[in-house]
């Protein structure tokens, strides 16, 4: 008998060891469109997961495409404070 190994990908949210499936119905979503299903859910944990994953850059490039109003608010000040955080960060091990 012979045993086939299965060679199962594993999911970004996974991956990530996010606290919700993102990526449940679509298991390789184009990044941006990840980035934007975690954004648009507003929960500061996944989010400060994906700015370590993918930058903080990238995932402030994706906020301006959040259209729900709540969402876009809430997600804005989240990605403000973690930016004045890690900015903080960087400043304390410069010195």
């Amino acid at each position: 008998m012979s045993h086939q190994t299965v060679n199962k990908e594993i999911k970004l949210s996974e991956r990530l060891n996010l606290s919700f499936p993102y990526d449940w119905s679509n298991p390789n979503p184009d990044h941006d469109v990840f980035i934007l299903n975690v954004l648009d859910r507003c929960y500061l944990e996944d989010i400060v997961k994906c700015i370590n994953f993918f930058g903080l850059d990238r995932v402030k490039a994706n906020y301006v495409n959040v259209t729900n109003e709540v969402s876009r608010k809430i997600a804005g000040r989240q990605l403000n404070n973690i930016e004045k955080a890690i900015n903080e960060i960087i400043q304390r091990n410069a010195s």
